[in-house]
């Protein structure tokens, strides 16, 4: 399978324009086969700075980082990234709605990188203490705030749904990504 940087920026375009909330995004989104399984590249490329997200976290929670937990950390982001389809793939043909689930799985995918520039913007103001003194965590709270609303309106342009069934979806992603960071926290 060839890649050419058309199949990355195209979908990366779409989700900028998901991000300003315009659902014309969706048409830069390659629904095929192919297209999905480029979108899981969108996720294992951000796997990196993830990782230096949860250093960052870690640095300012005073918590040591070694290889193994890192390790921990990349396996919870991996279940993170391939639950949520595999969970909307059911979902999706419950709801009569396995006709859109490539194009959710691919929209969903290609909000990542966006998502992880706004929380890593959030995460310098945060650990630089740009923030009044009052208000430590508001960034923070405000940057995963609006990850919330970008992927409930992603998931509602994709699949053609009700904003509370999106916002149940939101709710079963937010869940399985808790089960992942869960799982970090298991020293063996």
């Amino acid at each position: 399978m060839e890649l050419f940087l058309t199949d990355i920026f195209r979908p990366l375009y779409g989700a900028l324009r998901l991000m300003m909330f315009d659902a014309g995004g969706l048409t830069r989104m390659d629904d095929s086969r192919r297209g999905v399984m480029i979108s899981f590249l969108a996720p294992l490329l951000t796997l990196l700075p993830m990782i230096w997200l949860q250093t960052l976290q870690s640095q300012t929670a005073e918590v040591a980082m070694d290889v193994l937990s890192l390790s921990r950390d990349a396996l919870g982001y991996l279940i993170a990234v391939f639950g949520f389809p595999v969970a909307m793939h059911y979902i999706c043909r419950y709801l009569k709605r396995g006709a859109r689930y490539h194009l959710l799985v691919a929209a969903v995918n290609w909000t990542a990188p966006w998502q992880i520039l706004i929380m890593g913007f959030a995460y310098l103001l945060y650990s630089w203490s740009l923030i009044p003194r009052a208000f430590p965590d508001l960034i923070l709270l405000a940057a995963s705030s609006f990850n919330m609303v970008y992927i409930w309106f992603a998931i509602r342009a994709a699949l053609g749904v009700t904003r509370g069934m999106a916002a149940l979806m939101v709710v079963l992603m937010a869940t399985i990504q808790l089960v992942g960071l869960l799982l970090t926290q298991i020293n063996f």
